[in-house]
């Protein structure tokens, strides 16, 4: 069970999110570095006990998702403690890539997988940071290995399959770069940054 230290710092990390959406950065880092400095060495993602589930999750929708998915396969209550460690990891690592400060992120983004490795979130970020870095392959693994993770996450699948894709034409592989991202346009239709690759893709062709 969450410790009350461990609750008290999930709400720290809510409030340091709530200062990066208000572009508070620098008073959110100092709230984050301080949460990321009680990361156990030990990490507990979920609890089984007296028949219910506690589970970390990190806000709402990742509940639901959860609760859906199991649906009327387990007899089991589910119950929502909040996600302190893992959250403040990525979190602390977003205002670090927004800094230049890659090698720092990267040293807390692998600390948050550490603790949660079930999560593409992390991987998402990686694909990110050495896609920036122009590490193509590197990139692009990261990004496929978070594909598989969010087997049941269509948002971070299609985020998955558009960084696959960007990292292909990178890599001037433009017909396997089409496949993923026509694959993401079944999941969002809609999405104009994926039919801005498929064009760039025909331009590149012609």
């Amino acid at each position: 069970m969450q410790t009350n230290i461990e609750k008290a710092d999930a709400e720290r990390v809510s409030v340091a999110i709530k200062l990066m959406q208000i572009d508070e950065k620098s008073q959110a880092e100092i709230i984050l570095h301080d949460v990321c400095s009680r990361c156990p060495d030990k990490y507990e993602y979920e609890i089984i006990k007296n028949g219910a589930r506690y589970i970390k999750f990190w806000d709402v929708n990742e509940f639901f998702s959860f609760a859906a998915k199991q649906g009327k396969q387990s007899n089991e209550a589910i119950f929502w403690q909040p996600s302190a460690y893992p959250r403040a990891c990525y979190y602390l690592a977003q205002i670090l890539v927004e800094n230049g400060e890659y090698e720092k992120a990267i040293k807390w983004l692998q600390k948050g997988s550490s603790m949660e490795p079930q999560s593409p979130k992390f991987q998402l970020e990686l694909g990110y940071i050495f896609g920036i870095q122009r590490l193509h392959q590197k990139s692009f693994d990261y990004y496929r290995e978070a594909y598989y993770l969010a087997s049941d996450l269509e948002v971070d699948r299609v985020v998955s399959l558009r960084g696959m894709a960007v990292q292909l034409i990178e890599m001037n592989q433009l017909d396997e770069a089409e496949i993923l991202l026509n694959d993401s346009l079944t999941i969002e239709p809609d999405n104009e940054n994926a039919k801005m690759l498929i064009k760039y893709i025909y331009l590149l062709r012609s």
